[in-house]
């Protein structure tokens, strides 16, 4: 069997080379977050992928794959991520904690770590940030890199041998979807103030659920619409995922097909028109929250 590697698996093993990354304009945050973004559209492809290949072939396929995964990274430059580990364990944390949770935080601190992983190596140099603090983003960058390594070679060693059947470990699943996923790094932690914006103009209710204004299905994905077309704010992505994430957030089901508890159809909300006063209401409203830092 030839073994020709789905093009997301060479792009994430590249993208996870660090030596590019750890001296340069990429923060810690934002590596983080793009490398579990192409983690997971890589995760689904290779599931999807899997079910194609021949039962017999099966055992040589997970096998080149962790071959691969442990010839290119073991290429990758040798960086000290002691600090970075001495960094969680003094705080009783795991890297998910930092980037998933504490850095979404309206409450941290901006004058010190973990806030400083939003920054760029150059950014911390240029505003005197000592010699322990950028080591410690390097060590971060090197730290970020062997965890989404670690975690693509658990989607191969999860393919379980077993009855001369090769099976996925059913207790894992490809991730699904939440709200925040859906904002590119920079605006995930702007997406508390979004809903404030909607509760205060009257779209969502006291417990964030949507009411609307025009009383129309259609009137949160022209919102989706709206936030899509700027280039920096959503992740690319298929429609229908995210736009039943988006509705899920504000309590509404939508569904492929019309069923008793759903909201409304995928097939419904797909067009919009730009110049309709409920696009041109969003553009305006938000207009100060596109551009607020």
């Amino acid at each position: 069997m030839n073994t020709n590697f789905h093009p997301s698996f060479i792009d994430f093993l590249k993208y996870a080379d660090y030596v590019d990354k750890y001296k340069s304009n990429y923060s810690c945050y934002g590596f983080y977050h793009d490398l579990k973004l192409r983690f997971n559209s890589l995760e689904e492809n290779i599931l999807n992928l899997y079910t194609t290949i021949r039962q017999n072939d099966k055992t040589y396929f997970i096998e080149a794959h962790i071959k691969k995964i442990k010839s290119v990274s073991s290429q990758y430059i040798a960086i000290y991520n002691g600090p970075a580990i001495n960094f969680l364990e003094e705080r009783n944390c795991t890297i998910i904690d930092i980037f998933e949770k504490q850095l979404l935080s309206h409450n941290l601190s901006k004058k010190s770590f973990p806030y400083y992983f939003k920054y760029t190596y150059d950014v911390l140099f240029e505003n005197g940030i000592d010699e322990e603090g950028l080591n410690l983003h390097s060590a971060f960058i090197s730290l970020i890199s062997d965890h989404f390594i670690e975690k693509i070679l658990g989607v191969f060693n999860n393919f379980n041998l077993g009855n001369n059947k090769i099976k996925y470990n059913k207790q894992r699943t490809t991730p699904q979807l939440n709200f925040k996923e859906l904002f590119k790094p920079e605006y995930q932690q702007k997406t508390d103030e979004l809903k404030k914006i909607l509760k205060t103009k009257g779209y969502i209710d006291e417990k964030y659920k949507w009411v609307g204004l025009a009383k129309e299905t259609k009137e949160l994905a022209i919102l989706y619409h709206v936030l899509n077309d700027k280039e920096d704010i959503l992740v690319s992505g298929k429609f229908e995922p995210q736009i039943k994430t988006f509705y899920k957030e504000f309590g509404l089901k939508v569904t492929e097909k019309k069923e008793n508890e759903s909201y409304c159809t995928v097939r419904n909300l797909k067009d919009y028109n730009t110049n309709s006063e409920t696009y041109l209401s969003f553009n305006s409203i938000l207009k100060d929250w596109f551009n607020k830092e």
